[in-house]
């Protein structure tokens, strides 16, 4: 009989979920005690995810984009060969998925960086629905498999930083997010649904702080109904900056009298290549960093 892999809360320490972007994804690291995980805009290859599941991986995030999967308007075009290699992967390799619903269909919305609104939102409903039916537990893409992995849908990336949702308000994503979090749980009532992560260094003028987005959220009537978490992308110069991000999340949750809601960390990292900038460091301050943190 199939059994379905432990829900990720029973994997992460405090109840929070950390998932670590690797600046170089075929290099494995010694695992932490007890759980990691790595996320990316492109999911490990078949031998990475093996080398990853061996050191102990428990968890990998990847976007799924709706234009990625459907080119056109038409239903009959999606196609979902790339995230099945992810979740048949996961089941082999014994690791769980995020997948981050993220980024509109250039067909409908004009451009990728633009959330659906109207008509385009009823269609993205209707991808939605049919990318959590396809690998919710029952579903017979498991078929053959003598593990389910849990899969966790997360709704959009960064909306407070102005880029992937432009000109952000915690009223207009928290009537997307409602809409999303029913549109899941009616195609999986066991999923679970988790907000996007915020960003606590929005550089657009057009986004908003990590404490004000999430406090305006707060206002918004059935903000809490509408998530399983606080979702945090935790970049910071240093560790104990990165840790300070969740310190101000939980503040604003205690604020509202929120003591019970979990806190995810859906990104964290440091980069050791690329442009320079205040994240780029040694790999050696890397690991330390990742340690602290």
């Amino acid at each position: 009989m199939k059994r379905r892999r432990r829900p990720l809360r029973a994997l992460a320490a405090f109840g929070a979920l950390l998932v670590v972007a690797l600046a170089a994804p075929n290099t494995v690291f010694a695992a932490p005690a007890g759980f990691f995980g790595v996320g990316g805009w492109s999911y490990p290859t078949s031998t990475e995810a093996a080398s990853l599941s061996a050191a102990g991986l428990g968890l990998v995030r990847g976007a799924i984009g709706w234009g990625d999967i459907q080119p056109t308007p038409d239903p009959s075009s999606r196609n979902w060969s790339y995230p099945d290699q992810l979740a048949d992967e996961a089941a082999q390799d014994n690791f769980n998925v995020v997948f981050d619903l993220n980024g509109c269909a250039v067909w409908a919305c004009g451009t990728v960086d633009a959330p659906p609104t109207g008509a385009e939102l009823t269609a993205y409903e209707d991808f939605v629905s049919a990318a959590v039916a396809r690998y919710a537990p029952t579903s017979a893409f498991w078929d053959g498999q003598p593990e389910i992995p849990t899969i966790t849908w997360q709704v959009w990336n960064e909306v407070n930083a102005g880029v992937s949702w432009p000109n952000p308000t915690p009223a207009a994503y928290a009537t997307f997010l409602s809409a999303i979090y029913q549109t899941i749980k009616s195609a999986d009532p066991s999923a679970t649904v988790i907000m996007s992560g915020l960003d606590p260094l929005p550089t657009l003028a057009s986004g908003m702080t990590l404490t004000s987005f999430l406090q305006g959220l707060y206002e918004q009537p059935g903000f809490t109904a509408s998530t399983d978490a606080i979702a945090i992308n935790a970049y910071a110069p240093d560790a104990a900056a990165s840790v300070n991000a969740l310190d101000q999340a939980r503040d604003v949750a205690l604020e509202n009298n929120d003591a019970v809601m979990p806190t995810w960390v859906t990104e964290m990292g440091w980069a050791t290549a690329g442009p320079p900038s205040a994240f780029t460091i040694t790999p050696d301050q890397q690991n330390a960093n990742l340690e602290q943190a």
